[in-house]
């Protein structure tokens, strides 16, 4: 009796086994129709709540040598924090230039801030360079509070809103002529690939180099890259951004602060040179 006992639960484990496998999920191969998952894609990405957003500084520059010249050898910039838009950070290579929180606070870090004067091209003498150095120096580890500069536009340096413009401009009911996310230039057939070790779905546009790529997951579809022909943006850390942090208030300076001390600084470089 306890040998068949044995037996039949080999059996039933098997077969259960099999059962199992034959109504197993999709793999990731298998690469649904865009219009089969694009709510839940908007859905997933919202729940995440966080994300980091980068882009080529070069191509943001747009061949301007003097932004190109103030943020130095970085090579991208990006914009993080957390979709509900209360906290956004942008960073620029891997140092943060601004922290803006809401829209009631905005503050620029005053080492990123001279860092953007460092090296060649700005045709300094040697005592304009001591100067600068020493601007630098004085306002390291400080913030400028640039709060009275925001505008008061719901969309200005304000991740969440950010992305919820891509989102209006995919649904049609945004006013963007240039995203790279419209929902009609997008073929509905993606193909299988891997990334950076990645799975994903590429989901190709009518322009050439315009692609939608998500990360390859039936139940949870989100970003991984948008490009046009001018430009790649690539989405990573969803659910996993840590939101910048306010700046502590010892560290913050005032404009008007800011701009005196400056000027002291460099009066006193002045008159030291003489």
């Amino acid at each position: 009796m306890k040998r068949i006992s044995r037996n039949m639960l080999a059996v039933t484990a098997s077969a259960s086994l099999f059962v199992l496998a034959g109504c197993g999920g999709q793999g990731v191969e298998d690469v649904p129709a865009l219009s089969e998952i694009d709510d839940l894609m908007w859905e997933t990405m919202q729940n995440e709540g966080s994300v980091t957003m980068t882009a080529d500084l070069a191509l943001i520059a747009d061949g301007d040598p003097m932004v190109e010249q103030m943020f130095g050898g970085a090579t991208d910039m990006s914009i993080y924090g957390a979709l509900d838009g209360s906290a956004t950070g942008v960073s620029v290579g891997d140092n943060d230039f601004m922290r803006v929180f809401g829209q009631e606070e905005a503050f620029i870090s005053g080492d990123a801030l001279f860092a953007m004067f460092e090296g060649e091209g700005l045709g300094l003498d040697a005592s304009q360079q001591e100067q600068l150095d020493a601007v630098s120096e004085e306002f390291a580890d400080n913030w400028i509070d640039f709060s009275s500069e925001l505008s008061g536009e719901e969309d200005e340096f304000n991740i969440g809103a950010l992305f919820s413009r891509l989102q209006d401009d995919w649904t049609g009911e945004g006013d963007s002529s240039d995203t790279p996310v419209d929902r009609d230039e997008v073929s509905d057939q993606g193909t299988h690939e891997v990334r950076d070790d990645i799975d994903v779905w590429v989901y190709t546009g009518e322009e050439d180099g315009q692609e939608l790529v998500l990360i390859a997951d039936h139940d949870a579809p989100k970003f991984y890259e948008l490009s046009d022909d001018e430009m790649t943006m690539k989405f990573t850390g969803w659910g996993e951004t840590e939101s910048p942090t306010r700046p502590d208030d010892a560290s913050v300076l005032s404009q008007e602060d800011a701009q005196q001390r400056i000027m002291e600084t460099l009066m006193s470089g002045a008159m030291g040179s003489n």
